[in-house]
C-alpha cells in the first residue's frame, strides 16, 4: 500500500504539471479513493467540480465519497446536483436510492429505485445501455422486497382498519 501511495504521488505530480483541468482532480480522487484515503479523495473531487461545475460525474462520485464517509446529507445533495445536471441518467437515482436506503426512508429510496429502472429501460431502448451495465447488488434487491413487504403489511392493515372501522359505524 505504500509504493501505491507513493506512485499515485509520483503519477499525479507528473500529470498535474501537464493537466490542470477537471478530469485530472477527478482520476487523483478515484485513485485516493481506491486506497481508502477518503477525505484526500473529496479533496480531489471538491477541486474537480471547482474547475467544471457541469459535470455530474464528478457530483456523483463526490457523493459516493461521502456515502461512505457516512454523511448522507452532503451526499444526497451532490446526487440532487447530478440529477440536475444529468436528469436521464439511471446511476444518479441509483445512488441516490442507495442513501435513502441507509437512512432507512423507504419510499424515497423505491422512488429512485423505480425512476433509476424506468430509465434502464428507456436507455436499453434506444441503445444506451447493452448487457452487463445494469444489475442491482444483492443487498438492492433484498432492500426492495423487504421495503414491498413493508409495504404491503401496511396497507393491509389500515385495509382491516378501515373495515372494522365501517363496520362499527354501521352498527
Amino acid at each position: 500500500m505504500r509504493y501505491a501511495s507513493l506512485f499515485i504521488k509520483y503519477l499525479w505530480g507528473y500529470y498535474a504539471f501537464f493537466s490542470n483541468d477537471g478530469d485530472s482532480y477527478y482520476e487523483k480522487g478515484y485513485a485516493l479513493n481506491k486506497l481508502g484515503r477518503y477525505s484526500e479523495a473529496l479533496e480531489s473531487y471538491e477541486k474537480a467540480i471547482s474547475i467544471n461545475p457541469n459535470n455530474a460525474r464528478f457530483y456523483n462520485r463526490k457523493g459516493d465519497n461521502l456515502y461512505v464517509l457516512e454523511r448522507y446529507q452532503e451526499a444526497i445533495q451532490c446526487y440532487d446536483e447530478a440529477i440536475k445536471l444529468e436528469p436521464n441518467n439511471p446511476l444518479h437515482f441509483c445512488s441516490r436510492a442507495r442513501i435513502f436506503n441507509s437512512l432507512r426512508q423507504e419510499e424515497a429510496a423505491l422512488q429512485d429505485f423505480n425512476r433509476a429502472y424506468n430509465l434502464k429501460q428507456e436507455n436499453q431502448v434506444s441503445g444506451v445501455f447493452t448487457g452487463d451495465e445494469w444489475k442491482l447488488s444483492e443487498k438492492d434487491i433484498n432492500f426492495i422486497n423487504d421495503a414491498l413487504r413493508r409495504s404491503l403489511k401496511n396497507y393491509s392493515k389500515k385495509c382491516r382498519f378501515k373495515i372494522k372501522f365501517d363496520s362499527n359505524t354501521l352498527l
